[in-house]
């Protein structure tokens, strides 16, 4: 009697199990199969398991104009946090949203940052990336910058190991803020000699007496550099005074720059993720980020 009690309830489990959860099955196990394994750390820095997390903090995707480097990184955050988790939102749709609803607000690049400012959230965990120059703009308190620039600390270890006579390295910008301090500080740890030249529209016509002490030249990124007269003023006096040229983006290469090393803008969206996962909401005062991962691309320079 106990025997056949016992058959037919485990039946009557089999069965109820097969009916109500087989459609369910095959995407549970995958989830759970590859919830198990990391990516190679060369390619994410965050498990299945992570992203696909049913507590995820709701997140705000603020963008301007798209571009293939924003789209880049929109495509691969919503793609491994979850599309339910996260909402992209443009200059146009800003209206439509109610930012105080969200746990975490990220701002892309200086247009993202300026609508974070006019509909900022105190709330939330505020994050920058991608905003090429965040002084100008006036970080407020409590914001997390993730620069768009690897970080200068694996940068300069490579050009020391690269380029071994290269110790005098100066690194041009207008508004550097943070970013300069920091190339300075960690440049020190590595046995190269960095040195600020600061450009503005005063000076930029009169800057290639002072590149004769240095080796290389670090082209920083900002608005004022950019600026394609600019940029082709400090290219060609650089490269009259034969100055080995380092930046950090791919489309100076086209310029005549000899080095860059490029923000791998995939791989930043996993590295805010890792962020939001192991920071959580608690208060903060501010925090300066500068990501990990880049792509090294060098032309034939003659070391």
């Amino acid at each position: 009697m106990n025997r056949s009690l016992f058959f037919l309830l485990t039946l009557f489990f089999f069965l109820s199990f097969t009916v109500f959860a087989e459609d369910d099955y095959e995407d549970d196990y995958y989830s759970f199969i590859s919830g198990l394994f990391e990516f190679s750390k060369n390619e994410i820095y965050v498990s299945q398991s992570l992203v696909r997390d049913q507590k995820a903090y709701k997140v705000a995707l603020l963008m301007g104009q798209e571009n293939q480097v924003v789209k880049s990184f929109v495509d691969n955050f919503v793609n491994y946090y979850g599309k339910n988790d996260c909402d992209v939102i443009g200059i146009k749709d800003i209206r439509k949203y109610d930012l105080m609803k969200y746990d975490v607000v990220i701002s892309i690049a200086s247009e993202g940052a300026n609508l974070s400012k006019e509909n900022f959230n105190r709330k939330a965990l505020n994050i920058w990336c991608l905003v090429l120059s965040p002084e100008v703009i006036g970080v407020p308190s409590g914001v997390v910058v993730f620069y768009p620039y690897p970080d200068f600390l694996l940068v300069f270890k490579d050009i020391k190991n690269r380029y071994p006579n290269k110790n005098n390295v100066g690194i041009i910008y207008n508004l550097g803020g943070y970013s300069v301090k920091y190339a300075v500080e960690v440049g020190k740890k590595e046995g190269l000699n960095i040195y600020p030249i600061n450009v503005n529209n005063y000076n930029v016509d009169k800057i290639e007496e002072s590149l004769n002490k240095f080796d290389a030249i670090f082209l920083l990124p900002d608005v004022f550099v950019l600026d394609e007269d600019n940029l082709l003023k400090l290219i060609y006096y650089c490269k009259r005074k034969d100055k080995l040229l380092i930046s950090t983006q791919k489309i100076l290469l086209n310029y005549g720059v000899d080095i860059i090393y490029a923000l791998d803008y995939g791989n930043l969206a996993f590295e805010i993720i890792d962020f939001i996962k192991n920071y959580g909401l608690k208060k903060i005062k501010y925090e300066n980020v500068f990501p990990e991962k880049f792509v090294i691309i060098e032309k034939n320079y003659q070391r």
